[in-house]
C-alpha cells in the first residue's frame, strides 16, 4: 500500500473529464483526468501538446499523495497567476488528489484581461472536474468469511440491509464470501456475523487497501 495508509479517506476523480468554455473567440478546452504519478503527469502533457500543436497555451496544475502535498500548477506563458493558480484552486477547493487538469486555450484573437482569463481558466477548470466525477475512496478490509450452509440466508440478508459490498460466493463443503468493509466498520461487522452464526464463521484472506467504496455499493 502507499502513502495514504495515513488516511481514512480521499476524494479523486472515476473517469477522465472534459470541458469547453469560449470567451470572445478564444476557446478553452478543459481535461481532468487521474494520475498518480509525476512521471503520468509528464506522459499526459506530452500527449496534449502534441494533440493541440497549434494552441498558445496548455496550463495546469495536479495534485498527488496524502494530504495532496505533492502539487504544482503552470501559467504555460499566460500572465502570472492568471491561469494555473486558478485550475489549482479548483482541485484543492473540492479537496480533490491524484488528479490532473490541464485547459488548452486557442486564442481568439482578442485580449482578456487578467479577470477574464482568470475567469474562464476557472470555469474550464471547474466544468472538467464535474465532467470527471468525484470518487470517495476508503481505506477498506478486504477479506472472505467461510460459514456452513444453514446460515445463508441470514448472512446475505444481512449484508443486503448494512449495504456491503460482497463478491459471488465460492460453493464447497462451506459457503465462501468475499467481502469489502471500510475498516471502522469491520469489527462490527465481524462481531454481527459471529452472532448470527454462533461464533461459527471464519475469516480468510485479508488485506488492506483503498476502494470507491461509493461506487463498489451501487453496484451490488
Amino acid at each position: 500500500m502507499d502513502e495514504k495508509t495515513e488516511s481514512l479517506e480521499y476524494l479523486t476523480i472515476g473517469r477522465p473529464g472534459e470541458s469547453l468554455v469560449e470567451e470572445k473567440k478564444s476557446r478553452f478546452l478543459g481535461l481532468c483526468t487521474p494520475v498518480h504519478t509525476p512521471e503520468e503527469v509528464t506522459a499526459v502533457l506530452q500527449q496534449i501538446r502534441k494533440k493541440h500543436y497549434e494552441a498558445r497555451h496548455n496550463c495546469y496544475a495536479y495534485v498527488l499523495g496524502s494530504g495532496g502535498m505533492n502539487k504544482r500548477s503552470s501559467d504555460d506563458g499566460e500572465p502570472s497567476g492568471t491561469a494555473g493558480a486558478p485550475i489549482l484552486r479548483t482541485l484543492e477547493s473540492r479537496g480533490i488528489t491524484d488528479a490532473l487538469i490541464v485547459v488548452t486555450r486557442y486564442f481568439g484573437g482578442t485580449l482578456l484581461g487578467t479577470g477574464g482569463l482568470t475567469r474562464a481558466y476557472s470555469q474550464a477548470a471547474a466544468a472538467a472536474l464535474d465532467s470527471a466525477g468525484i470518487v470517495r475512496m476508503c481505506l477498506c478490509d478486504s477479506y472472505s468469511v467461510r460459514f456452513d450452509y444453514t446460515y445463508m440466508d441470514r448472512i446475505q440478508y444481512f449484508l443486503r440491509e448494512k449495504g456491503i459490498t460482497q463478491r459471488d460466493p465460492v460453493y464447497a463443503e462451506k459457503v465462501t464470501i468475499p467481502l469489502v468493509t471500510e475498516v471502522s466498520e469491520t469489527p462490527a461487522v465481524m462481531e454481527q456475523l459471529r452472532s448470527i452464526t454462533g461464533g461459527k464463521v471464519e475469516k480468510l484472506d485479508a488485506e488492506r487497501d483503498y476502494f470507491g467504496i461509493d461506487f463498489d455499493r451501487s453496484s451490488h
